[in-house]
């Protein structure tokens, strides 16, 4: 049997920039002791979320991933943050990670 897991998984979220109507390339990494961790990534204007996104299983060994998520009409004109956190397998979670989302 191995040692408990008690270390935290580290998810990064880069910035990232798209157009109203045309698809944003969400950018994040992710680091842990196990090979895969759970992303829950969310896109908020003014504090009210826009679209709540999951990977299941995203690897955990620090490699640039992309998810990709349409932008609304809603969020003309408006300040977007993407933030994001990590699950690994052992219930630890993560400190979360935000980035802005520029759209024009």
């Amino acid at each position: 049997m191995g040692a408990a897991d008690f270390t935290a998984p580290a998810v990064k979220v880069r910035k990232a920039r798209a157009r109203v109507g045309g698809l944003a390339k969400l950018r994040f990494s992710a680091r842990d002791e196990s090979a895969t961790v759970r992303i829950d990534l969310s896109v908020s204007a003014g504090g009210k979320a826009l679209a709540n996104l999951t990977v299941p299983k995203a690897k955990a060994n620090g490699s640039l991933r992309t998810l990709t998520w349409r932008v609304p009409a809603a969020a003309r004109g408006k300040k977007l943050r993407v933030c994001g956190a990590a699950l690994d397998p052992a219930g630890n979670v993560g400190a979360r990670s935000c980035a802005r989302l520029i759209v024009t």
